[in-house]
């Protein structure tokens, strides 16, 4: 994934770290210092801290999911999300207003999750890159 440093010796550090839309959107990181000794290891559920994230859009660019759906299945589309994205009335608005080109965007499995998650549904979805230096 990258370079950090140590917590405890300030060193540099190889950061290895991965996310995955396997059984829910899951995360992880681990290190061990050559210098020190020390290893971490740390993982979560969710979207990780904005440093991971963005490290993940570096590595696998961003995506965008477009949701397939009128009617009764976009309003369940859109209730699906807000209930998983944790967004406002103010913000589902915005997604409503998207519906015919790219909802959101996100890393890959962030995306693949979402997919998942409608699927169980029935609401039918596609992902696409959105960005051209990983196309």
């Amino acid at each position: 994934m990258g370079e950090s440093v140590c917590g405890d010796c300030g060193r540099p550090v190889e950061l290895i770290a991965g996310q995955s839309a396997f059984d829910g959107l899951r995360w992880w990181a681990s290190y061990t210092c050559a210098h020190c000794g020390r290893m971490i290891e740390m993982d979560g559920w969710g979207i990780p801290e904005a440093s991971f994230r963005e490290a993940f859009l570096r590595a696998d660019g961003t995506w965008g999911l477009k949701v397939h759906a009128s009617g009764s299945q976009a309003v369940l589309a859109l209730k699906l999300l807000r209930a998983e994205m944790g967004l406002s009335l103010v913000e589902s608005g915005r997604l409503r207003d998207r519906m015919t080109g790219v909802v959101t965007e996100g890393t890959l499995a962030e995306i693949q999750h979402l997919q998942q998650l409608l699927g169980r549904s029935g609401v039918e979805t596609s992902r696409i890159r959105l960005d051209a230096e990983h196309g």
